[in-house]
C-alpha cells in the first residue's frame, strides 16, 4: 500500500496501478509469499501479474481450492475484481487473448484479438508500412503474444 499526507489528512491507496512504470515489476514480488504458499499446499496455480489460474482433477476439488485461495486473497488485503474473476470452476476459459480448453485440449487466440492483429496489417499495409518505432514494437508484441497457440516461430519472426 502508498500513502501520503496531506494538510493533515492521511491519504492511503488501495490500488496499485498498473500503468505505473514500475507496477509490471512490484506487483508479482508482493504476491510470490502468497503464491509460495499455494504451492507448499499442493495448489498447482500460474501467476502472471495481476492475473491467474489454478487447476485440479475434479470440480469438488477445484471449487475447495478457489475459495482457499479466494480467502487467501482477502487476508491478504487484495480485492478482487468480481466482474473480471472466475471463481466456478470451468473447462474452457479466456486469459491473456488465449483460450484455454481442457475438455478439448485446446489453445486458441481469441476473436478479438485476431481481429486486432489483422486490422493493424491492413493498416500498416496502407500506411506503405510507414509506421513509428513504438507502434512496430506494439504490434510485435501482439503476434509474440501468440506465442502459446503459434510456437516459437511468432518470436523469431518477429525478432527481424
Amino acid at each position: 500500500m502508498f500513502s501520503f499526507d496531506l494538510k493533515m489528512k492521511f491519504y492511503v491507496f488501495t490500488i496499485l496501478h498498473m500503468e505505473l512504470s514500475s507496477a509490471p515489476y512490484e506487483f508479482p514480488k508482493i504476491l510470490k509469499p502468497l503464491e509460495k504458499q499455494w504451492r507448499h499446499q499442493g495448489i498447482s496455480v500460474a501467476v502472471y501479474l495481476d492475473d491467474g489460474w489454478g487447476t485440479e482433477k475434479d470440480s469438488q476439488v477445484c471449487s475447495i481450492v478457489a475459495d482457499a485461495v479466494r480467502t487467501d486473497l482477502s487476508k491478504a488485503g487484495f480485492v478482487t475484481n468480481e466482474d473480471k474473476s472466475v471463481w466456478i470452476p470451468c473447462q474452457r476459459l479466456d486469459q491473456l487473448s488465449i483460450t484455454w480448453d481442457s475438455a478439448r485440449g485446446t489453445i486458441e487466440i481469441v476473436d478479438r484479438r485476431v481481429a486486432k492483429i489483422t486490422s493493424t496489417i491492413d493498416n500498416i499495409i496502407d500506411s506503405d508500412f510507414v509506421l513509428s518505432a513504438r507502434r512496430l514494437a506494439s504490434f510485435t508484441g501482439w503476434i509474440i503474444s501468440t506465442a502459446p497457440v503459434s510456437g516459437n516461430i511468432s518470436r523469431i519472426m518477429t525478432r527481424h
